[in-house]
């Protein structure tokens, strides 16, 4: 149903703001954009980290997404 597409992207927000998965994210975001992580805030660095971060979240849905496909139409 589509109540069902709303509550799986509430319980993902739930989950990435849990205090076990937060904290790795400034990791995350230094590891895709090759900024080190004691410069993340500093000025200047948002559009680096922002045009390296948007297409890896972009293929890593993709291919999750491909996945589910994938999976959906073998079964």
């Amino acid at each position: 149903s589509w109540t069902s597409i709303p509550v799986a992207f509430f319980a993902g927000m739930v989950s990435f703001l849990a205090p076990c998965v937060l904290p790795l994210v400034p990791a995350y975001l230094s590891a895709v954009s090759a900024v080190d992580a004691d410069r993340l805030g500093e000025r200047g660095n948002a559009r680096r980290v922002v045009s390296a971060s948007v297409p890896f979240v972009v293929g890593f849905t993709a291919f999750f997404v491909l996945l589910g496909v994938g999976a959906a139409l073998v079964g």
